[in-house]
Order: structure tokens, then sequence, then C-alpha cells
């Protein structure tokens, strides 16, 4: 009998883990209370991570970086990550800061990298210095990553 308890709940353990985005693991709900998009943007300069669901046949919802721009919110990812590909397949996402979540598209942006990469760097140098100083290092053209910037719909 207890052999059984603990398998099951090692099961209800990953399913919890692959449902929900965990770290860098991702999953499939996004939760939140649904809110329509502001026209403006809160400061989002103290916030280190939201949560950003890509939609699909399969959606992912990913925990990840978000920078803000002149305005605009702006998130960062591998081109061979499976979310960014759900993305450039299908703009439409939600994003999730705090306990509100939007409505949002995706715009795949070709200009103004360094610029936007730049913002990346100076927000999470300071706590992530490792991490930042592996994505300075990978910033090189090609480059391997794809820049969204998260417009109202």
């Amino acid at each position: 009998m207890v052999k059984k308890i603990v398998v099951l709940a090692a099961l209800l353990a990953l399913l919890v883990m692959y449902l929900l985005p965990i770290g860098v693991v991702p999953g499939f709900f996004i939760g939140g209370t649904e809110q329509q998009v502001p026209a403006k943007w809160e400061d989002t300069s103290g916030i280190d991570e939201v949560r950003l669901r890509a939609g699909d046949l399969i959606p992912r919802v990913v925990i990840i970086w978000i920078v803000q721009v002149n305005g605009e919110l702006y998130v960062s990812g591998g081109k061979d990550s499976g979310w960014v590909s759900r993305l450039l397949k299908n703009a439409d996402a939600q994003l999730r800061i705090g306990d509100s979540t939007y409505a949002v598209t995706a715009e795949r942006q070709t200009q103004n990298l360094d610029e936007l990469m730049s913002a990346w760097y100076d927000k999470y140098q300071p706590n992530y210095p490792e991490i930042v100083g592996q994505m300075r290092a990978a910033s090189s053209n090609p480059r391997p990553y794809e820049v969204f910037r998260l417009a109202r719909p």
C-alpha cells in the first residue's frame, strides 16, 4: 500500500510539473485574472519574471524575463525554443504580470536588436551576472535568439 501511495505521489508531482511552469520547465496553464491591456504599461523595471503563454494546438507557458523600452514590453528567447517557434507560427499570446493576465500579440522584431538586448543586459546584469555574460557571448551574428514586442491586439 505504501509503495502505491509513493508511486501515485510521484506521478502527481510529475503531472503538476508538466502542467504548470516551474522554473525552466514549461507548462500549459497561465492562471491569473484576465484584464484588458492598459493604454500604457506600468513600469516593469522591478519585475524580473513574467509568464508568457504561446498558443498552438498544445500551448506552452514559460516563465521569462521581460524588459520595457520606450513604454513597450519585450521578451526574447532562443530560436530553437518551443515557445519561440509557437509564436513564430501564431503571434497570439497571453502575458501574466503578477495576478493579471493580458491577451497580447507577439510581434517579431528585426530592427534595433542591439538596443533591445542592451536593455536586458542593463536590467539583469546586477542580479544575474553569469547568465547575462553568457547572453552577451552568444549575441554574435547570426543571432541565436528572437525578440518579440508584446503589442496590444
